[in-house]
């Protein structure tokens, strides 16, 4: 059954992939991969990933429901269908880095181009590998995915090295990309700090080591400071945009726009987002993000106490984390 399930997809794919366009090619160009990839999940050696899937039938205009009621309820019998590549923390951030530097290697020559942020939280693609805080995240990730037991420490969790290389590669070609926008919500450190006592409260994460994760998120929070009151990032004339919204920020969501090719992508679960190019929903994104930036305030280099003030808010936060339960 689940097999009929792949193979329906793969003849859905191959049927509506433009005539004149090569299926290969076009896989390669859309899902960013290489040639031995496609031809692996041609072949079925390799399942398509749930957002392979998602994006294809977006793009392609195929419903995932006929493919559903065709194979009868191959996804409601308790367990991860072959349809999908099993989710784990390694494969889950691996694809985001990913994704996201295949994203940025397009805005390298595009002519216009738009980076749009929210943040709500602190994310893998804000923060340096070899920090505590990206450790945390990884850690927090496999409790979440249930890959760990319940009572597993922080102090066992190490990072592949696959995740480790890619981080860098991303960060690398990230503070390339000129004219980034982030729109951040007032409470950016609280919500972490917050997941970080969930864990400490449950002797989880040893006094130390929280005390050295409080101080990555001080040092964290001063490159933060640092970064808005120059307007610029690491690079010189690499100008980014701090907006601290007035209303709260829901999601962590970013927005591209390169030579008017639009992408919207989504955090809801795991470390990769739920990512689309349906016209429609970047749309609606977009006018989320235009609302959001009506209610925020500019604090790239003016505005400076404001800046200060969420600053100062951030480090209170941040000071109390092991004395104040928030």
């Amino acid at each position: 059954m689940e097999n009929n399930a792949i193979k329906l997809l793969i003849e859905k794919i191959l049927e509506n992939i433009p005539s004149h366009i090569k299926p290969v090619d076009y896989l390669m160009e859309v899902l960013g991969m290489s040639r031995n990839a496609v031809y692996r999940r041609l072949k079925h050696e390799k399942s398509f990933s749930f957002n392979e899937i998602v994006k294809l039938s977006s793009l392609l205009g195929f419903s995932l429901d006929e493919i559903v009621s065709t194979t009868e309820d191959i996804w409601n019998n308790g367990s991860s269908s072959k349809l999908c590549a099993k989710m784990t923390t390694e494969n889950s951030v691996t694809s985001l880095f990913e994704h996201f530097s295949i994203i940025l290697k397009r805005f390298e020559n595009a002519h216009s181009s738009q980076f749009i942020i929210t943040a709500d939280r602190l994310h893998f693609l804000s923060i340096n590998d070899e920090e505590p805080l990206f450790r945390f995240l990884y850690y927090e990730l496999m409790h979440q995915l249930r890959e760990i037991p319940v009572n597993y420490p922080f102090s066992q969790i190490t990072i592949p090295e696959t995740v480790h290389q890619l981080s860098k590669e991303f960060h690398k070609r990230f503070i390339s990309i000129s004219h980034k926008e982030y729109i951040i919500d007032s409470n950016l450190y609280l919500n972490i700090v917050r997941d970080i006592q969930y864990f400490y409260k449950k002797g989880l994460i040893s006094e130390k080591e929280l005390l050295n994760i409080k101080e990555n998120l001080r040092t964290a929070i001063k490159h933060t400071q640092m970064y808005m009151q120059m307007g610029i990032n690491d690079l010189p004339l690499k100008k980014s945009k701090f907006y601290l919204s007035g209303m709260e920020v829901t999601s962590n969501t970013v927005y591209t726009n390169h030579n008017g090719n639009e992408e919207s992508n989504f955090w809801l679960y795991a470390a990769n987002p739920f990512d689309t190019n349906n016209k429609r929903i970047c749309h609606i994104h977009k006018l989320w993000i235009d609302s959001l930036m009506r209610s925020s305030t500019l604090i790239s280099g003016i505005n400076e106490n404001v800046l200060f003030e969420f600053i100062s808010k951030q480090l209170d936060i941040v000071d109390h984390m092991d004395k104040i339960m928030y």
